[in-house]
């Protein structure tokens, strides 16, 4: 008999209400960037579509870096191995976002209009999103192509590090590098759907996941990697790394995969769905950094990274908490709350999952979902209210045994 697996519902947080709250948390230095994404699309042929995102800070502190955003020509540096072939100036993708940007900031649809994105002198902060594109079409195959943002821009302005982040030496410049492998075959990075604007609640059981969706179906890998120093386009590729500083709990430095200050025994981190839980105990701003291994069979074919900066506040409002329950059907939840295990063959079966606030109140719980599998239905009802519930449904019949990630 065999067994597939699956790994969702996952409960990510966005930080609504609480966000509120947030005054001051960027630095002076650099502020303008709270997050970075460099990926890749194949587009036909040898032609891919090199793509990096800016995740900016719209408040007053950073407004003169912020306004150079629309108009930033970043560089992507290309090697083969350690060996440099070229570089590639992106410009703005005014299809994928505005010549000024799209707002992401993390709160309540009623209050969009209401964020330093809108106006500098409101208390609510904000985040707008940026998006940079460049075609290159790849001179020849390789299993080693490395495409490498090291800071630079055809302005010659870096961008830097906040001089806030309190678990790294600051002064530092990012640098991201993502590869391929085009021998016998193409790949895509996968889709980030949850954007990097991680704001959690002190003393909260908070958690992150990516989100990520794969257009070519390989199996992902996610790893907590160390924050790069770049160094812009160099004859021979080269790493150098940041200084962590600090302890994430007693006994254990931060490192770059135990990135934040949380209470002991409270930190998880899951390799193969990019889930990262956590209870912060300390007000914070720590720069964490994934990188996303993709697998084709056994082949790795591509990775890609993600920079963000975790901001820890006293939250008003605690976001909601759920896991799945009520099982019918054969199967079991096993090894924890968000994981189920079925064999294939043993017909239909569903689970619940009903979010709530830790206490109970008025407010509303908005459900969405997203990469469900073929075949498998969400019913959600109660929908916007304190006490909405999720019903899955699915049939292990004819179903190729496998992981199947969803949110």
């Amino acid at each position: 008999m065999k067994n597939f697996l699956l790994k969702g519902l996952y409960i990510y947080k966005s930080l609504l209400l609480a966000s509120i709250l947030l005054l001051n948390v960027f630095g002076a230095k650099a502020s303008h960037l709270v997050g970075m994404d460099l990926l890749y699309k194949h587009i036909v042929g040898d032609q891919y579509r090199i793509t990096l995102v800016f995740y900016g800070n719209c408040g007053p502190a950073s407004s003169a870096a912020f306004s150079t955003l629309p108009y930033t020509e970043p560089i992507v540096c290309i090697y083969d191995g350690g060996t440099y072939v070229t570089d590639v100036t992106l410009r703005i993708d005014t299809p994928e976002t505005p010549q000024m940007g799209v707002e992401i900031t993390p709160v309540c649809p009623r209050s969009l209009d209401s964020t330093q994105c809108t106006n500098t002198s409101y208390v609510l902060p904000g985040i707008k999103k940026f998006v940079y594109t460049a075609l290159y079409t790849m001179p020849h195959t390789s299993h080693n192509w490395r495409f490498v943002f090291g800071g630079s821009t055809a302005s010659g302005s870096a961008p830097g590090r906040a001089a806030a982040i309190t678990n790294i030496i600051g002064g530092t410049t990012t640098q991201l590098i993502d590869t391929l492998d085009n021998v016998g075959h193409n790949n895509s990075s996968p889709a980030l759907t949850q954007p990097p604007t991680p704001f959690f609640c002190l003393n909260d059981m908070d958690t992150y996941n990516p989100v990520a969706i794969d257009p070519d179906g390989d199996s992902l890998s996610y790893y907590l990697v160390p924050g790069q120093n770049g160094s812009g386009c160099t004859g021979g590729f080269t790493m150098s790394y940041v200084t962590y500083t600090g302890t994430a709990w007693t006994g254990v430095p931060v490192s770059a995969t135990t990135p934040l200050n949380v209470l002991a025994g409270s930190f998880a981190f899951g390799t193969t769905t990019g889930q990262l839980d956590f209870v912060p105990n300390a007000l914070q701003r720590s720069l964490v950094v994934y990188n996303m291994h993709e697998y084709r069979g056994d082949t790795l074919v591509g990775t890609c990274m993600r920079e963000m900066t975790f901001v820890v506040i006293a939250c008003a409002n605690v976001p909601p908490t759920g896991a799945m329950t009520g099982a019918t059907g054969g199967g079991s939840i096993a090894p924890d709350s968000v994981n189920f295990n079925i064999c294939q063959n043993s017909g239909p079966f569903t689970f619940h999952i009903s979010p709530r606030e830790a206490t109970d109140t008025g407010n509303h719980i908005f459900v969405t979902s997203t990469g469900m599998p073929a075949g498998c239905t969400l019913t959600v009802t109660n929908d916007s209210t304190n006490h909405p519930d999720c019903l899955v449904t699915w049939n292990s019949n004819a179903t190729i045994p496998g992981s199947y990630v969803f949110y």
